[in-house]
């Protein structure tokens, strides 16, 4: 503009022009901004907090927020500069899950305790906005001062500066709402639906109310960003171009990265994606003497292994959800959807399985009961309505009792609580003490229960009478962990920390006792943490087992800057 100015001023019309053609030829040619891509290696795993909801992009999309534990064990929000080598916590968000970003940056908002709440980037003193119940499915922040977030009722509204929440849009039946978007203009906002029989699509919805319309079938989560919805649905990431004044998309799909673990997509074409070692670990049979083979089934992020109560069908965590092996056909079929099941366990007649989801929960922590049938038919079934942490241990032989594990991440504590299904399943105390007991199966004969308790200073295996718990008997001798019965109830398995699996000879009747000393099977490189991450064939003869892999790899984000120059010369989109 000086050089402009400065031969306007000298040389008048013939000056400008004379000028302005030498700025035209000297000046550097725009050019399209280029596609970086770049990895952020990670200490830690990002946790889901409430729903799988762990990730968030400034609109910029230089800042990421993300859930870890802090030192103390408790959840709280890191945000990272993709420009700098480390995450810095924000002061205020103890206990926070499911980070948001203001528009313009300065101020994040996530959920804590049933409330949303908000608090400078640099952290401080949070301050509340409204309730959100039941769980919080993702919130979005506009530029006109409106927040709009899912929770147990539906899509809601609420100023920037509080106050009580508005519904935008009801939940219909068997459905939850999550991944909010406000776009561009401030009149209406994207979010998915998931609803009865995992039917799942993403749709918009005007902010001031009206009738919803479908935008994409068969799709778990979706982002607007740069003339593109960005969404995830059979197991990868794919964009397509997007109208958001017509409210539809245009021309064809094209393919991004394979969806692993958690994503988030920003206004500006920035994409991250968390890339957690799948190749990490391996289900393998070992036999009582250590003699192995791995399942035909690729290396991946297997966790809690449950053979079905007949031994031809394997229940296991993979990826944040659960999936059904038959070990007859050699099919791998998905049970939950969205990153929503984990610790499965089957019940006694093999027709359901029982899992936490995290989907439905307001708790940063927490995650409820549910239940559905293993062939995949009908709707999942809600079973335990709490702000903490439930994971299912056992059934008693006739299914009809549950006995599961109850954390709390205010106190750090876990206990063992059950319920009856057949009554009104209101859970009660079975073991709580101000030790942490987990772990809890119940014996073939439904007399006794084994767990681990750190009492001693250390984890020791124990089993006490059932359904009273008035006798006890310590197990292990020199420190065990996650017990388990054979199934004829004349051996106690259990491991220890150097990964050796002990058996155990004991007798149940007409009372408990150890009949032999703790002998040695095998030692193993198994996957630590969860109920057991083992089981054992009906026959007792060989054992199913989460390996890690020696050649594993760390857990990273994966960026991608200015995807969109990428996709331009590939999609063919609609004009």
């Amino acid at each position: 503009m000086r050089f402009w100015l400065a031969a306007a001023t000298i040389g008048g019309a013939a000056g400008i022009a004379a000028g302005a053609a030498v700025i035209w030829l000297y000046q550097p040619r725009p050019r399209a901004a280029p596609v970086l891509r770049f990895s952020i290696p990670l200490r830690s795993r990002p946790l889901a907090g409430s729903g799988g909801f762990a990730l968030a992009l400034s609109r910029e999309g230089n800042r990421l927020a993300y859930c870890l534990r802090n030192e103390s064990g408790r959840t709280m929000l890191y945000v990272r500069a993709l420009d700098s080598l480390d995450a810095v916590p924000v002061p205020g968000t103890e206990g926070g899950a499911s980070p948001f970003f203001s528009p313009d940056g300065a101020w994040l908002g996530f959920a804590a305790g049933g409330k949303l709440e908000k608090v400078p980037v640099t952290g401080g003193t949070p301050v509340v906005l409204c309730d959100a119940l039941d769980r919080l499915g993702g919130a979005s922040w506009a530029d006109d001062g409106w927040i709009v977030f899912c929770d147990g009722r539906g899509l809601m509204r609420v100023r920037e500066s509080g106050g009580a929440p508005e519904v935008v849009a009801s939940l219909g039946p068997g459905e939850s709402y999550g991944y909010p978007s406000v776009l561009p203009g401030d009149t209406h906002v994207l979010f998915s639906v998931v609803g009865a029989g995992d039917r799942s699509e993403v749709a918009v919805v005007p902010l001031a109310g009206g009738a919803r319309k479908t935008l994409v079938h068969d799709v778990v989560c979706a982002w607007p960003s740069a003339g593109y919805l960005v969404y995830y649905g059979s197991g990868r990431l794919t964009a397509v171009g997007f109208d958001p004044r017509r409210l539809a998309v245009r021309g064809d799909p094209v393919p991004l990265v394979p969806g692993e673990g958690f994503s988030a997509v920003s206004h500006s074409g920035t994409l991250v994606v968390t890339r957690f070692p799948q190749s990490e670990f391996r289900l393998a049979w070992v036999g009582r003497d250590g003699t192995s083979e791995f399942l035909p089934l690729d290396p991946g992020f297997y966790h809690q292994p449950a053979l079905s109560p007949d031994g031809r069908r394997i229940a296991v965590e993979f990826g944040m959800d659960v999936w059904i092996y038959s070990l007859d056909r050699g099919t791998f079929n998905r049970l939950t959807f969205g990153d929503s099941g984990y610790w499965p366990i089957w019940t006694p007649d093999g027709r359901y399985v029982v899992y936490t989801s995290p989907r439905w929960r307001g708790s940063p922590d927490g995650g409820d009961l549910f239940r559905k049938r293993a062939d995949g038919s009908g709707p999942e079934e809600r079973l335990t309505t709490t702000e903490l942490e439930h994971s299912p241990m056992s059934f008693t032989p006739d299914g009809k009792t549950l006995v599961f594990c109850v954390y709390s991440p205010t106190t750090g504590g876990s206990d063992l609580w059950r319920f009856r299904l057949d009554g009104d399943r209101k859970p009660e105390p079975l073991l709580r003490t101000r030790f942490n007991e987990g772990s809890a199966m119940v014996s073939p004969d439904g007399r006794w229960l084994a767990y681990h308790s750190d009492e001693s200073g250390q984890l020791e295996v124990y089993v006490v009478s059932f359904p009273e718990p008035s006798s006890k008997w310590r197990v292990s001798n020199a420190g065990g962990f996650q017990p388990l019965w054979s199934r004829d109830g004349g051996e106690l398995f259990y491991r220890s920390d150097d990964g050796t699996l002990f058996a155990v000879p004991v007798e149940t009747n007409p009372v408990f006792s150890v009949a032999g000393k703790p002998r040695s099977l095998f030692k193993r490189n198994f996957r630590r943490g969860g109920r057991t991450n083992y089981a054992v064939t009906p026959d007792g003869k060989r054992f199913l087992i989460c390996e890690l892999l020696p050649e594993s790899s760390a857990a990273q984000f994966q960026v991608v800057v200015n995807f969109v120059a990428e996709l331009q010369g590939r999609a063919r989109t609609v004009k």
